[in-house]
């Protein structure tokens, strides 16, 4: 985790520089900023660190995010030529960006199917489910997102939103769409054996 904090905190700063020169998140520049960040967690297996964590403990891992946050923010405001901490305005533009990204474009569609399919009561085993799952499975392996089942369940845990001001962990609700499509991608690979 050293190593892809130090990397990590790198990219963080150029992101930052380009924020402040008001890049629009959209721009080459800020995208391939982002392609190395889903690179780096990729190459450091941060998604599935995290699984595992939850899956040990979600409480004491939601206390080592906090820690790690922190860290973070003091490291990123003493980096020669940073601004201050990273703080709303950059995590902002950094959500900005990867909800413009290729990768965000593609699996935003599949989030709010997996949230219609919830409100239609359907199961994540049911022909829609597990067609939908089938299709995070081949978006996740042509952007290099990594295994479907852990983007899934990483993605439902360390997702922020944005209210008044501040960034929250998502809510139960908020967490279900991702959660049932960990759950269907898992019954592709149950189906595939």
């Amino acid at each position: 985790m050293q190593a892809f904090n130090e990397a990590q905190r790198a990219l963080f700063l150029a992101l930052e520089k380009l924020r402040i020169k008001a890049a629009d998140p959209t721009s080459a520049k800020v995208q391939a900023i982002l392609d190395s960040h889903r690179e780096l967690m990729l190459k450091h297996g941060v998604r599935e660190q995290i699984v595992a964590l939850m899956e040990w403990n979600p409480a004491l891992t939601r206390k080592w995010m906090e820690v790690g946050e922190r860290f973070r923010d003091q490291a990123f405001a003493g980096e020669p030529g940073a601004p201050g901490p990273f703080g709303p305005a950059l995590y902002r533009f950094f959500i900005a960006g990867m909800r413009a990204s290729r990768p965000g474009q593609a699996v935003r569609p599949l989030v709010d199917e997996a949230e219609l399919l919830i409100k239609q009561k359907l199961a994540p085993t049911s022909k829609e489910g597990q067609s939908l799952a089938k299709r995070l499975t081949r978006v996740c392996r042509r952007f290099r997102l990594g295994d479907p089942t852990v983007w899934a369940l990483s993605t439902a845990f360390i997702v922020k939103t944005e209210r008044d001001g501040q960034w929250l962990d998502l809510d139960a609700v908020q967490q279900a769409p991702y959660r049932f499509l960990a759950e269907a991608t898992r019954q592709v690979r149950v189906a595939i054996r």
